[in-house]
């Protein structure tokens, strides 16, 4: 038989690595999604501190940087391709830039930081576009 106490001392920790986990899980995630953004809005986002609109300021040059980028890779592989898969691709981008509209406004709710979490959803969305872009290159 446990002990009462050894047994509260497994159930704690259990509980312990339970709340750690996702938190270790979210910086692993977002150190991996922040090697794909420029050096200038992660300085940049060092130097905002906390502060929501220096947050927002950020994020929107960066999205500038990742939106052409996404343009870029979209129109360097629609001409690479034949009619028929451009005719699908612009078909694919439009679909993906109507759920990035929708999924992106979820994000927020009310109040200033929902609109660093939504900004910070378009921003993330469309790194990740724009290099989904890039891996279908044919010479990739």
């Amino acid at each position: 038989m446990i002990a009462s106490g050894a047994r509260t001392n497994r159930i704690s920790v259990g509980m312990a690595l339970v709340s750690v986990l996702p938190v270790l899980w979210s910086a692993e995630l977002r150190a991996a999604d922040d090697a794909d953004k420029s050096k200038d809005y992660l300085a940049c986002m060092d130097k905002a501190g906390g502060v929501t609109s220096e947050m927002l300021n950020c994020i929107a040059i960066e999205m500038k940087v990742q939106d052409t980028q996404l343009n870029e890779n979209y129109k360097t592989l629609m001409a690479k391709l034949s009619k028929k898969r451009k005719s699908e691709l612009q078909e694919a981008q439009r679909a993906w830039i109507k759920f990035r509209e929708l999924n992106c406004n979820f994000y927020g709710d009310e109040g200033s930081i929902a609109q660093v979490a939504i900004n910070g959803c378009f921003l993330d969305t469309t790194t990740d576009r724009a290099k989904e872009l890039k891996r279908l290159m044919p010479d990739n």
